[in-house]
């Protein structure tokens, strides 16, 4: 039987240099995460001259930036990532299960940052997740209320991880621990990380903070995209609800959803809905298109 199928996660570095020329394999791109902010992966990460389809949820505002860099509905696959089944499987297993106490606890994850040449990750970047980790207001209220806090590095600065000291009072987790978190999560906290659409499937609330936007020297420092994507934000060129550029405003905000149980408020709620990624079967959904390519 030929392989008529790849799919992949990551950008396949060799594929020219092995079977992407050959005609009856469609090559199928189902991605780590959901970019919408880091848009210009679907330029070149992403790209349409690597992969002959892209996996998307069926959200017009996703797959407008798709769009933007050359794909086109023929080759958009309109549903929702594979893991996002596990997420709402388990989802409707807790709800059902609600005599059993879970754990309530808040993820704090950032993506990593593209550099210049010869240059270093802003000092704001540590300095202010350091700040927001062990912010004594917010530890207590921690303990208090029995919550836990896991954190983790971007797997492409986890090499920065003895700055942080880590204590007792925040668990960090291994990289293979993520999807565990994110399932189990309350609350996350995190930057432009695709994770956003991983809790927001789960309909649990996300915090926005950009640890490094005090910093002037941006432009100088990181790639012209990241410096974009933080620029854009700050200026509010970029809307997003729930955003934050201090540490203190992301404290009080944290607090208030451990106020309010960690329930959506209406204004994320309203939020979220606009991008429409509440679904089911994706696996299903996913296996039964494979199978009909020819």
């Amino acid at each position: 039987m030929k392989l008529k199928v790849v799919l992949s996660g990551a950008k396949i570095y060799f594929i020219n240099n092995l079977f992407y020329n050959i005609e009856y394999i469609t090559y199928i791109c189902i991605g780590h995460g959901i970019s919408l902010l880091k848009d210009y992966l679907y330029k070149d990460y992403y790209s349409n001259k690597i992969y002959n389809k892209i996996l998307l949820p069926p959200s017009n505002i996703i797959i407008y930036n798709a769009k933007k860099y050359g794909w086109t509905d023929n080759n958009i696959i309109k549903i929702g990532l594979p893991r996002w089944d596990i997420f709402l499987k388990y989802e409707k297993y807790k709800l059902k299960a609600n005599k059993i106490i879970y754990e309530k606890s808040i993820f704090i994850m950032f993506t990593w940052r593209d550099l210049k040449p010869n240059q270093t990750i802003s000092k704001y970047y540590f300095k202010n997740i350091l700040n927001l980790i062990y912010n004594k207001q917010l530890n207590n209220i921690l303990k208090i209320n029995g919550i836990s806090l896991y954190f983790t590095l971007h797997h492409m600065i986890e090499k920065y991880k003895f700055l942080f000291n880590i204590n007792k009072s925040i668990i960090y987790i291994n990289q293979e621990k993520i999807i565990e978190c994110l399932m189990n999560s309350s609350l996350i906290v995190t930057d432009f990380s695709s994770i956003i659409f991983d809790i927001m499937v789960r309909k649990k609330p996300y915090i926005m903070f950009i640890p490094d936007s005090q910093d002037k020297n941006l432009y100088y420092i990181y790639d012209i995209n990241y410096y974009n994507i933080i620029n854009n934000l700050k200026s509010g060129k970029i809307n997003f609800e729930n955003l934050f550029f201090n540490v203190m405003d992301t404290v009080n905000k944290i607090i208030f959803y451990i106020n309010n149980n960690f329930n959506l408020d209406d204004t994320l709620k309203k939020f979220y809905e606009q991008f429409k990624l509440f679904g089911g079967n994706n696996i299903k959904n996913i296996i039964s298109h494979v199978k009909a390519i020819k």
